[in-house]
């Protein structure tokens, strides 16, 4: 719980790109991938009056200032308990990994070594300690991956932190934040939280998916493109979503799809809309 949880609150920082150029790329020889994914289940974040942040996962505990009543958690627990009764057995987890290492082993720009999984954060001097013992000119891709609602519970948000290090350089040959955004359920909060629980989880099921596969194409997409997007792309509105307010108005379009979009904000994160 305190890893995800970690992982959950350091997605809102701003990670500023730094992309894989071809030189960079020809050095490295086998590329090694961690993927990390310290949540069990879903968690689920909601404003209080006091504007504070409650989190939810796992057993629905709690981050919350002393100063709140139990009564506020008791009615946040009992709004997202249908959630998880409805989706205890979708293992995210499991079904993101599987796609990985099918996407990743069909990649022709680099040549990827079978996916390492891993219930838990890497710590930094553990990372060191792991890419000292590859050869030359091997890479290490850490992955590491968390899953939300969005504050007004509306969108499934899914981040990724990617990062590419090689033995013996201070700089990371690739780093990026990816992002999912479902799209927008339900007229009102507690209305989205019906949605995502009706019929089973349907609706989240299918938006966890898509998520997987939008995550993993915006990763073979950033590799590939290097380190800048050809000149004058056409512009993207990015939505609007509570909890956010450093999205921008709008971004460069890279990849139009049916419905959706993967676009690149100024920081050079990647996003997949809805358009």
């Amino acid at each position: 719980m305190a890893c995800g949880l970690a992982l959950l609150l350091s997605a809102c920082a701003t990670t500023q790109r730094i992309g894989l150029d071809p030189l960079a790329k020809q050095k490295l020889g086998h590329v090694k991938v961690i993927s990390e994914v310290p949540q069990d289940e879903i968690m689920v974040r909601a404003d209080i009056s006091t504007g504070g942040t409650a989190i939810a996962g796992g057993m629905v505990g709690f981050l919350m200032d002393t100063q709140i009543l139990e009564g506020r958690q008791i009615t946040l627990q009992d709004a997202i308990e249908p959630l998880y009764a409805a989706v205890d057995d979708h293992d995210f987890r499991t079904r993101l990994n599987q796609a990985m290492s099918a996407a990743l082993a069909n990649d022709t720009s680099l040549n990827f070594a079978t996916v390492e999984t891993s219930s838990m954060l890497t710590m930094p001097a553990q990372a060191v300690i792991y890419l000292n013992t590859l050869p030359k000119n091997q890479g290490l891709l850490r992955l590491q991956t968390s899953y939300t609602l969005t504050r007004e519970f509306k969108h499934l948000q899914v981040t990724m932190h990617a990062t590419i290090a090689t033995k013996g350089s201070e700089t990371p040959s690739y780093k990026n934040t990816l992002v999912y955004l479902s799209a927008p359920v339900g007229k009102d909060n507690a209305d989205a939280l019906k949605s995502w629980s009706a019929d089973g989880g349907a609706l989240y099921r299918r938006a966890a998916d898509e998520a997987v596969q939008q995550i993993l194409a915006m990763l073979k997409l950033d590799l590939a493109v290097g380190a800048s997007d050809p000149a004058n792309l056409p512009q993207a509105k990015m939505p609007v979503v509570i909890g956010m307010p450093l999205l921008p108005e709008t971004a460069t379009l890279l990849q139009p799809q049916q419905g959706r979009a993967i676009v690149r904000v100024a920081s050079g994160q990647l996003y997949s809309i809805t358009q």
